[in-house]
């Protein structure tokens, strides 16, 4: 993280263009992603970045409260997080007259096959509380879909980019990088 904080440093700012929502339904994107036990305390890091119409709105890179034991749990509880995000915006847009469809991207199979089903299955550390999800799936209130590790607008907040790469993934979600020099 620090590689980008150097690059960011040179920027003078980064510029968000959003649009008009012309659409009747408006689809709300989450896309999340997560590192695994990074760092001394080997607690993983959540990441995600909340796109509306296809402009971010808000994005995250927190550390996760427990410990996850493998890849799968913590890229799921990246999921959930994510997912809380998603469906908070939903209800707000909601109750202004927004018809939404809310929708959480992810590069994890397992995550993606966890809050698909019923039950933990083979994780056996993930806590009660984050199998809410399931039922939110099960009930169509958020979809789950997965994406290609390269393609995860997330991916910046939980691993180390370059510039150049950092760029990219901002001119996907609206944004651009104008730096101190001017390019």
């Amino acid at each position: 993280m620090k590689r980008i904080a150097r690059h960011l440093l040179e920027a003078e700012k980064v510029v968000w263009k959003m649009g008009e929502l012309e659409d009747e339904k408006v689809i709300i994107e989450v896309w999340v992603d997560s590192d695994w036990a990074k760092g001394e305390e080997r607690k993983s890091t959540s990441g995600g970045i909340m796109t509306v119409g296809g402009v971010a709105v808000k994005h995250w890179s927190r550390s996760q409260r427990t410990r996850a034991l493998s890849v799968g749990e913590a890229e799921y509880a990246a999921m959930v997080s994510g997912a809380a995000e998603g469906l908070g915006l939903q209800t707000l847009m909601k109750e202004l007259g927004w018809e939404t469809e809310a929708v959480v991207k992810t590069d994890s199979s397992t995550a993606k096959a966890v809050a698909s089903r019923r039950g933990l299955g083979k994780l056996r550390h993930v806590e009660v509380r984050m199998l809410w999800i399931q039922d939110a799936v099960k009930r169509e209130r958020i979809k789950v879909k997965k994406v290609g590790g390269d393609r995860n607008l997330a991916d910046h907040l939980t691993k180390e980019k370059s510039l150049a790469e950092y760029k990219d993934l901002l001119k996907e979600v609206g944004g651009w990088v104008v730096t101190r020099s001017g390019k």
